[in-house]
């Protein structure tokens, strides 16, 4: 069968751009893409009224290239080392602007221009649709593709454009959207919303200034990844919109974390036998409680969790690795981090949204889910144990520090005394049970608690033999043994549990590490409100409350 130009008909490449740039924004992506394939470091973006401007300092393209460059679903580029390699990216703007303006220069060759007229494309498109409905043209009267190129591309002779027509010094490419289309351009005009859109999609660097990490995780990232001698490429992106001028990081920052403080970030390695397929990074929270969301009226991302990238371009959202890390999120949101893949065969699919389907893609689930998630959740699980273990042993110090308030050397009263051993006796078993899951520096600290408890203990209880002596000198009527009437004695006081004064239900379900979203918050704080302080006649009926609550919970979970 013989296939010719009029089989592909002209309406094609409003389909594709359609179904694969659905975003404004995305068309500003895949021009990056193709300065940072071009060896770029530095890319500049400004949007001004009704026009878009991406210039880089690439190699730049000949009059060859860029001839090629034109060409659909057919590409010079690799599609294991450059991001686009589908052959449609120059053609994201169609639905965008009215023209498409290319100008590139190579060092030490005259610039090129390439003019695109994607408004003529769609008014022919749209009056051939038209035409069509009315009956007046059959769909052999259609324009074909090669023709509608042909008719509303225009590249110059080589050479004939003037050096002054582009005066960058060396090589680079300069794109202009021209014409914004004014029912799209406000995705284009908020500078919030494209900053945060291009922090998500593109490779950019750490802000050193901001994130704790930045220098250490970009340092360690590049040393692993060349070292299996593939690449870590980042750029350096200036975002201009109107009046608002920035420089743009990754999104990460210390903010998101409680206390704003991060841990040092974990590494994994991705590799299955010989094969590297990538490496992961992810900071655990420095509380246990989530990465902290933004208020919603701001336009920050949800950083909770981890994030594929591919070159340095996010793959999907947060939520697909999500179900890697077990049924309950706890542990998977209070990280953030990254899921570097640098193989060359593992392939974006061209809406980015999700890997290509191949044996190496199964092969990377495969090492996500059975190596990369369980090794995360451990880290977290044991910082988890740890912190429990630290929060009993500082109750169980503050508890000491109140029996040193109240101890008496002078004290002659023997209840007293049995009470304070009781209390001390607590302190030391609590704290022995929970030492070994301390680091090794907060277990130094609790040891000496401990050993400082069981001192004082030795001393009051020496107290209690002495004032039995005294009085079995005083009486000839008892023959017990005084150390025998102090265990019994003391097993037989009963203590009042020492509660927490919550200030409020939201803090009692923090201690019990309970997580909690930003609507469940509020929700708590009006049922606070209504049936907890309302009923409360005091602070200390209050106090009473929420450590019922906090009774119930700890029975219901024994």
């Amino acid at each position: 069968m013989k296939v010719d130009k009029f089989d592909i008909g002209a309406e094609v490449i409003s389909i594709l751009t359609r179904g694969m740039y659905p975003d404004p924004r995305d068309a500003v992506r895949e021009y990056i893409q193709n300065a940072i394939d071009a060896g770029s470091t530095s890319v500049d973006v400004k949007v001004r009224t009704g026009s878009v401007v991406i210039e880089d300092d690439g190699s730049g393209m000949d009059y060859k290239t860029l001839r090629r460059s034109v060409r659909i679903g057919i590409s010079d580029k690799k599609p294991g080392k450059d991001i686009g390699f589908m052959g449609i990216g120059i053609y994201s703007s169609f639905h965008l602007c009215d023209a498409l303006w290319i100008y590139t220069k190579k060092v030490d060759i005259l610039p090129q221009l390439l003019k695109i007229d994607f408004r003529g494309m769609r008014e022919l498109l749209d009056a051939q649709k038209k035409s069509r409905l009315e009956g007046k043209i059959q769909s052999a009267d259609l324009k074909d593709l090669q023709t509608l190129l042909q008719e509303f591309i225009e590249l110059p002779e080589e050479g004939s454009v003037a050096l002054e027509e582009y005066p960058i010094p060396a090589s680079g490419t300069r794109v202009e959207l021209v014409g914004l289309n004014p029912v799209l351009d406000d995705y284009l005009n908020n500078f919030d919303e494209l900053s945060n859109y291009l922090q998500d999609v593109v490779p950019l660097h750490f802000n050193k200034k901001k994130f704790k990490w930045a220098e250490l995780i970009e340092k360690k990232l590049k040393e692993v990844i060349e070292y299996h001698k593939e690449s870590f490429e980042l750029i350096d992106l200036k975002l201009q919109v109107g009046t608002n001028i920035a420089n743009l990081y990754r999104p990460y920052t210390d903010d998101i974390f409680s206390n704003d403080l991060p841990f040092e970030p974990d590494f994994q390695e991705i590799k299955s036998g010989n094969t590297f397929l990538g490496i992961a990074w992810g900071c655990l929270n420095s509380s246990r409680e989530r990465i902290l969301l933004p208020s919603k009226d701001e336009t920050k991302r949800n950083l909770r969790g981890f994030i594929i990238k591919k070159q340095g371009f996010s793959i999907g959202n947060r939520e697909v690795l999500s179900k890697y890390f077990g049924n309950s999120n706890t542990y998977y949101h209070r990280y953030t981090g990254e899921i570097i893949i640098v193989n060359k065969e593992i392939l974006p699919n061209a809406a980015r949204n999700d890997l290509e389907t191949s044996d190496l893609k199964k092969v990377l689930v495969y090492q996500i889910q059975n190596k990369v998630a369980p090794y995360f959740i451990k880290q977290a699980s044991k910082f988890q144990e740890e912190d429990k273990a630290n929060e009993q042993v500082r109750k169980e110090i503050a508890n000491f520090t109140d029996v040193l308030g109240q101890y008496n050397e002078y004290e002659d009263n023997y209840n007293v005394y049995l009470l304070l051993i009781k209390r001390l006796d607590n302190v030391v078993a609590n704290i022995g049970s929970k030492i070994k899951k301390l680091t090794d520096e907060d277990r130094k600290q609790a040891e000496i608690i401990k050993a400082q408890a069981v001192k004082l203990k030795n001393e009051v209880t020496q107290k209690i033999v002495n004032q039995s002596k005294k009085k079995k000198n005083n009486t000839t009527e008892s023959t017990i043994d005084p150390k025998v009437q102090i265990a019994d004695s003391v097993s037989s006081v009963k203590i009042v549990p020492i509660t927490t004064n919550y200030e409020t239900l939201i803090e009692l379900f923090s201690d019990l590490d309970v997580d909690l979203s930003y609507d469940a918050k509020r929700l708590v704080d009006i049922i606070d409100d209504l049936y907890l302080k309302g009923p409360a006649t005091t602070k200390t009926e209050y106090y009473q409350f929420l450590n019922q609550i906090r009774e119930e919970f700890d029975d219901d979970n024994n």
